[in-house]
């Protein structure tokens, strides 16, 4: 039967080893046990979860990879951030540890693998009650704290700006992203606009 997708996870079990190791072993140490156990308990779902609708990664186990690749940009930007003194400017109350860094690229989609999913024919399957950017927002909520996973302010910001200040809240006179949040939106759309594959 021809199909619009594969219905396997192009996630291999090297990918799966490095996920674990790499990526939910490096989150900060607070809620590291608790995001293990999310991504365990949920890893069929995981892995088999597209990273969008339509507009990147919307492959079963896209879900995955596209997390794998916003926590290696964030890796690579805060690596960066420190050699050229970047995070060393920053006041106090701005600088974040990477594990900061790496808990929210983790964490930044969290709720799309329960609201879409693959259909029997291949085709990505929207859950209606989350069709608007609030409902999505409500649901990574509900799971986070599901979970036991606690956030910092700066975190939390980084989470609700990930995708951009939207417009209605931007202002020229005002910085709403953080360097953390800012360092976040530049990996996530690295990977989601940088690649159409």
């Amino acid at each position: 039967m021809a199909t619009k997708y594969e219905l396997e996870p192009r996630v291999s079990r090297t990918e799966i080893d490095w996920i674990s190791k790499l990526m939910l072993d490096r989150v900060d140490p607070f809620n590291r046990d608790a995001i293990r156990f999310l991504y365990h308990f949920n890893w069929e779902v995981f892995s088999r979860a597209p990273g969008s609708r339509a507009n990147h990664h919307c492959w079963p186990g896209g879900y995955l990879e596209h997390i794998r690749q916003v926590v290696g940009y964030v890796q690579y930007l805060y690596d960066f951030w420190v050699e050229s003194g970047v995070l060393a400017s920053l006041p106090e109350e701005e600088k974040f540890g990477v594990d900061e860094a790496l808990t929210v690229a983790v964490l930044h989609d969290i709720e799309k693998p329960f609201s879409r999913w693959f259909d029997e024919n291949g085709n990505i399957v929207a859950d209606p009650s989350f069709a608007t950017k609030p409902a999505e927002d409500a649901l990574k909520v509900q799971i986070l704290e599901q979970y036991g996973i606690d956030l910092s302010p700066a975190q939390e910001l980084a989470m609700k700006y990930v995708e951009g200040i939207p417009d209605d809240e931007y202002s020229p006179n005002e910085r709403g992203m953080t360097p953390l949040a800012a360092l976040c939106h530049a990996a996530d759309l690295l990977s989601a606009r940088g690649s159409y594959f």
